[in-house]
């Protein structure tokens, strides 16, 4: 009979799995680490009454350029708080500081620095520039109630604020018309062919490299205050490259002021307006050096 040789190899290999079983469970199961959450910043709650008080409108649209008003009041009756102030002011977009905006509160405030409900927030844009674009900000308004010295009841609101800054779109090309002839003693209005009338209120002088606050008053065919889109321009010509423009929503009175940066060298050029698609020279500014 024939003896049979049993090959070493599957014993090899099942000595080196043995191995590797022992090894793993030697090391224990790797737990994989959770991975890190982004703590997010929390966005102020607009609008939310604190002890009945709230800020109206929720939000306020203005347009660069703009004066408008926030009514602070308790309008949920609860009768906690009398006082207010303006906190912290936040800016948004490409306005972070708030730096292109004034608010103020009335009534005057007292020496703390309060002042008593209801009242109002005044906003001013003050800056009138393009690109075409909305800043938002986040007025912080501290609430607050009075027995003798002390307050006995706290609280903060937040209203929003959204500036809309806009291209003029309004061209300078000049017509010719029979209706605005200027003399050196300018009329007090201007006349345009739809019956508008324009009141150029100042002023007529300017510093060089300061900026010319020039004030409209515009008036329909019925004498009533106008609405609408108002444009100015401070060069001659306004396409010159030294020429700067602004425009802007009429308020309720008709009424609008316009900050013109004045980038003319010393000396004497002129004022333009555009509205209802027509184009009219103010009069000559004096540049001063």
């Amino acid at each position: 009979m024939k003896s049979v040789t049993v090959s070493s190899y599957p014993r090899r290999l099942y000595l080196a799995l043995t191995i590797l079983v022992a090894a793993t469970l030697a090391c224990g199961t790797v737990t994989p680490q959770p991975s890190p959450t982004k703590t997010s910043t929390p966005t102020p709650k607009v609008g939310v009454p604190v002890f009945g008080v709230t800020c109206d409108p929720v939000p306020l649209e203005m347009i660069h350029g703009e004066t408008k008003t926030i009514a602070i009041a308790d309008t949920g009756g609860e009768g906690k708080v009398t006082e207010f102030k303006v906190g912290t002011i936040a800016g948004t977009a490409s306005d972070p500081a708030a730096s292109e905006i004034s608010v103020s509160q009335q009534p005057a405030p007292g020496d703390s620095g309060w002042s008593t409900l209801p009242g109002t927030i005044t906003v001013v844009s003050t800056a009138v520039d393009g690109p075409e674009r909305t800043e938002t900000y986040f007025i912080n308004i501290l609430v607050g109630g009075r027995q003798g010295d002390d307050h006995i009841t706290g609280g903060n609101i937040w209203c929003q604020v959204n500036v809309k800054h806009i291209v003029p779109t309004a061209t300078f090309t000049l017509t010719p018309t029979a209706t605005i002839t200027l003399t050196k003693t300018k009329p007090p209005f201007i006349v345009t062919g739809s019956g508008y009338r324009i009141q150029y209120t100042g002023p007529f002088e300017a510093q060089m490299g300061g900026t010319l606050a020039a004030s409209f008053q515009v008036f329909d065919a019925r004498n009533q205050p106008a609405m609408g889109l108002f444009s100015a321009s401070l060069g001659d010509p306004p396409t010159d490259h030294n020429a700067s423009h602004a425009s802007g929503q009429l308020d309720q009175l008709g009424m609008i002021t316009l900050m013109l940066d004045v980038n003319w060298p010393p000396g004497v050029t002129k004022l333009f307006f555009n509205f209802d698609g027509e184009t009219f020279e103010v009069g000559e500014i004096i540049i001063n050096p």
